[in-house]
């Protein structure tokens, strides 16, 4: 299944406020990808329809992935494809998720995993990501980047006129700052883990 098909399918979950879809999307995954494959595919699409605003519909669609399958949470562990899509939004509501519906179980389920080396190691794939993505950013410059307001309406002289592409950029440039929060705070999180336990 290609990712615009897994749009397509989640506009409707969305539109029909719809948990059950949620579990077809997977499912029709699941049957036509491998369990790598699968997980990739749905963590690109976490990642590209991720907006701050609409976090808890990603958090529902997320927690479904786990009922479904933990492996496709724990493929290429520590750096899995899920944990890689929470690091780029930096969503603390998809960390948490993570953390508790899937972290939390597994362990359990598993108890010859050491959870303090499981932590320490999704620790480190949290700071590699952390310092990847700051090492790729590059400072944003009125007038080069993006163009000033142009004006102001004639009955509102506390807005300014943007143009659209401006906007765009800094609805993007919002999401970005949050991000660089919610890395902070899942790293703090991390190391609450890791001296207090899962």
């Amino acid at each position: 299944m290609e990712v615009f098909n897994i749009k397509e399918e989640y506009n409707k979950c969305l539109k029909g406020y719809s948990k059950d879809c949620y579990k077809q999307i997977i499912n029709k995954v699941l049957e036509v990808e491998t369990e790598e494959n699968a997980s990739m595919l749905l963590a690109n699409f976490l990642l590209e329809e991720y907006i701050t605003w609409r976090a808890d519909d990603s958090v529902d669609l997320m927690k479904e992935i786990f009922n479904k399958n933990m492996n496709l949470a724990y493929v290429r562990f520590p750096d899995n494809y899920l944990y890689r899509a929470i690091m780029y939004t930096g969503s603390y509501k998809l960390f948490e998720c993570y953390m508790e519906d899937f972290a939390r179980v597994f362990l359990k389920q598993n108890p010859q995993i050491d959870k303090r080396e499981f932590v320490a190691k999704l620790n480190e794939v949290a700071k590699q990501y952390d310092k990847k993505i700051l090492d790729e950013s590059k400072p944003i410059e009125a007038g080069f980047d993006f163009e000033e307001a142009y004006g102001v309406p004639e009955n509102d002289d506390h807005a300014v006129l943007l143009d659209v592409d401006t906007y765009n950029l800094f609805y993007k440039i919002v999401e970005k700052y949050n991000a660089i929060l919610g890395r902070i705070k899942i790293k703090e999180s991390l190391k609450d883990y890791f001296e207090y336990g899962l």
